[in-house]
């Protein structure tokens, strides 16, 4: 019986201690997001991004997986400046409720870069590749929409990962416009959202984004 007592003892100790090996916190950060519009059929503004915008090369993964570290710094240098990672048809999805949409989300970034962010910063991994999405609106035209680089990765505070995201800031919205007729960014207006990113010391944390959407004509 002591050894039965002993070991319900032992559980009840480490159920306790697994308390408190999870820790949860939560703070506010702004981010700017973006909308740009465009009166082009989504058809041929999607036909556009994945021309120009090729997908990622596939290769690179088993580089990575080979260790073939030199021939995968080649490959990345030789690469496009920007690839789709991955897509999802979330028009599609909406056939769940028999509502018919045009709605594609793409992961759309260079793995050269990101690590030149996640080196400093892993939990920047989160957003990385930058996460887009390009849907049909009411009319019949076009809209983009992404948060910008700058101000996701600024709640870290880090100045080695700002550098690289300020850079980066004008290549998703600048290029993607230019190159596929998506009209100009105007009119701020206020945004607010409440999300869930990993913290220091594997904590979770629930953010706010408080900043503004740029709309445009």
């Amino acid at each position: 019986m002591t050894g039965v007592k002993q070991t319900k003892a032992s559980i009840k100790v480490k159920k306790e201690a697994s308390l408190h090996d999870v820790m949860s916190s939560e703070r506010a950060v702004q981010i700017e997001h973006v909308t740009i519009r465009s009166n082009k059929p989504f058809a041929t503004v999607k036909a556009n991004l994945e021309r120009l915008v090729p997908k990622l090369d596939g290769g690179i993964f088993q580089l990575v997986a080979d260790g073939e570290i030199q021939r995968l710094k080649q490959r990345l240098e030789q690469g496009p400046e920007l690839a789709i990672f991955l897509f999802r048809d979330h028009g599609g999805l909406l056939k769940i409720i028999e509502h018919s949409s045009k709605a594609v989300q793409y992961d759309i970034g260079n793995p050269l870069t990101a690590s030149k962010i996640t080196r400093y910063q892993l939990a920047a991994g989160l957003y990385a590749p930058l996460r887009v999405i390009l849907y049909e609106d009411e009319t019949g035209g076009s809209i983009f929409e992404y948060d910008k680089l700058s101000s996701l990765f600024g709640q870290f505070d880090d100045e080695q990962v700002a550098v690289v995201a300020r850079g980066l800031d004008a290549a998703p919205g600048a290029r993607i416009a230019a190159r596929h007729g998506i009209g100009s960014l105007r009119r701020p207006r206020a945004l607010k959202r409440d999300f869930l990113v990993p913290g220091a010391g594997g904590l979770y944390e629930r953010h706010v984004r408080f900043g503004s959407c740029v709309d445009g004509a």
